[in-house]
């Protein structure tokens, strides 16, 4: 139900807030003792804020259940709410409650589990949500199943769900920001300083996820977790070994290869997407020719689906190397080169724009998104019937916008 649903969420939360404060407490206490003691004078009850690791077992097991039934929940409300609640308290023990969350999710993804098909657009939703706190303690958990988190989401850009496309495409921008595609070059790392952008203000503690993780890999914490029953989902096995720094490099030399090869696919199916815009207008028209009367709430969700798109995309152009990178631009120039979508222009036009901002300098005028759809985009337009003419403007309205310095060398085309 929806109050149950939002008590799971609100009460997950103040347990979250209560760890994390205690985490706090204890590393500034490590390195400011007299500062503690004086907050303690004027906020007494810091002293006990701290949760027992017995009933900090207790409770995420008892309340982990309750999220995944709300998460799955026929109620968008009560699903929201879920996937709050399990953000917070996979945030305490990732290493427990990711692996089981995560498993189950991708289990609803494939295509053969038939009773769990209705469970696909939570699902997704669900590793959306999954992603930082995983990657966060312990990235072997998450990286291990990349292989198969694109293979089995991949099916979910699906121009007949709109729903579960736009999740889907959510879930790519937030891995995509994390997890670079194709493999990097040795200086592609850079190292933050972070007291030195502070900007004036003082850093009283560092590392607050190292003062979170001493709760949860405490003896007494573990020895409760040892003793839970077979059917609770924190004693599910979630491969908790030690992450060596051999593992760590082959973990990630395979996620980025699966992310590879993963792209170019990905943008078959959002050329498929494409497609179907169109097929779907033309199909939406009367017998006198005149499209029908849409909603408000029809706009609304057509311009936050276009957001979406958008956004993906820069995101996904962004995290490629030069070598996936100049794949997937050609690959984007040979679809504007063979189809004239006119219905799709708008859409296709954010395609232009985020396939030549991904590598946009000020300082220069090399541009290979540029290189590769200006000449397309420009090529023998008198020639052209006027529907493709209008097509092939638009699109590169949105390569203009993003291009650079790079528009110059091709101003007399334009």
């Amino acid at each position: 139900t929806f109050t149950l649903g939002a008590f799971l969420h609100y009460f997950s939360y103040e347990i979250c807030h209560r760890v994390g404060v205690a985490a706090s407490v204890d590393k500034l206490n490590d390195l400011h003792p007299k500062l503690v003691e004086n907050l303690l004078r004027v906020e007494p009850y810091l002293e006990r804020v701290d949760i027992p690791p017995k009933e900090l077992v207790l409770l995420l097991d008892a309340l982990l259940p309750l999220c995944q039934q709300a998460l799955y929940s026929k109620n968008s409300h009560v699903g929201r709410a879920g996937e709050a609640a399990l953000v917070y308290l996979s945030q305490i023990d990732p290493v427990h409650v990711t692996p089981p969350f995560l498993d189950f999710a991708l289990q609803a993804l494939d295509i053969s589990a038939v009773n769990l098909a209705h469970q696909a657009p939570a699902a997704l939703s669900a590793l959306t949500r999954l992603v930082q706190p995983s990657l966060r303690r312990q990235p072997s958990i998450l990286l291990s199943r990349i292989p198969e988190l694109l293979r089995l989401s991949l099916a979910g850009v699906d121009s007949n769900d709109q729903n579960k496309t736009i999740r889907t495409l959510i879930l790519y921008r937030n891995l995509t920001s994390w997890i670079p595609i194709g493999s990097l070059t040795a200086d592609s790392s850079t190292t933050i300083n972070i007291k030195a952008s502070a900007n004036g203000f003082t850093h009283l503690g560092e590392n607050l996820i190292e003062s979170v993780s001493k709760i949860v890999t405490s003896d007494e914490y573990l020895s409760v977790m040892s003793k839970l029953p077979e059917t609770s989902i924190l004693s599910q096995p979630n491969m908790l070994t030690e992450e060596t720094e051999g593992m760590m490099e082959l973990l990630f030399e395979e996620a980025n290869s699966a992310m590879a090869d993963w792209v170019l696919g990905f943008l078959d199916r959002i050329y498929d997407l494409f497609r179907a815009a169109g097929e779907r207008e033309k199909s939406g028209k009367t017998a006198s020719g005149v499209a029908s009367r849409h909603s408000s709430s029809d706009v609304q969700q057509a311009r936050n689906f276009s957001r979406i798109i958008k956004e993906c995309l820069w995101q996904i152009f962004s995290s490629m190397n030069d070598v996936i990178y100049g794949q997937a631009v050609q690959s984007v120039s040979r679809f504007i080169s063979e189809e004239t979508l006119p219905w799709a222009a708008k859409d296709t036009a954010y395609l232009c724009q985020a396939a030549c901002a991904a590598r946009c300098c000020e300082t220069s005028l090399a541009n290979k998104g540029a290189q590769a759809l200006f000449p397309v985009l420009t090529d023998k337009l008198e020639h052209q019937s006027n529907k493709t003419l209008i097509y092939r403007i638009r699109c590169l309205s949105g390569a203009v916008r993003r291009a650079g310095k790079a528009v110059y060398i091709y101003r007399d085309a334009i």
